[in-house]
């Protein structure tokens, strides 16, 4: 079993990021900060046959895509060009947000 996890700070408030992010299978989780929502990510992978054998290489692509598609989404909020549930585009902070911090581990 290959555990993939990480965290993310985007400069929004928490609530904005819940609602624009669908997770039904309750892998990510969200913690209020001075700089705006962390949201935490936690996926459990278990490769069968032949890409049991594959496995390192699956989680340093999986890492790598999971810092793409999150660093990818603080920017997209941030930007204040992204549509939440209300069809509204979400508005900008007043204040940057500083420079991306993704951790994968």
């Amino acid at each position: 079993m290959v555990h993939i996890e990480g965290e993310i700070m985007i400069g929004r408030p928490v609530g904005e990021v819940f609602d624009f992010v669908a997770d039904e299978h309750g892998a990510l989780t969200f913690d209020p900060g001075q700089d705006g929502a962390l949201m935490h990510w936690s996926w459990d992978l278990e490769p069968h046959g032949l890409l049991k054998l594959m496995t390192p290489l699956i989680v340093l692509q999986g890492r790598r895509q999971e810092k793409e598609v999150w660093t990818g989404l603080k920017h997209l909020l941030e930007s204040g060009r992204a549509s939440g549930p209300s069809g509204r585009a979400a508005t900008a902070r007043s204040r940057p947000s500083g420079p991306d911090a993704v951790t994968c581990r």
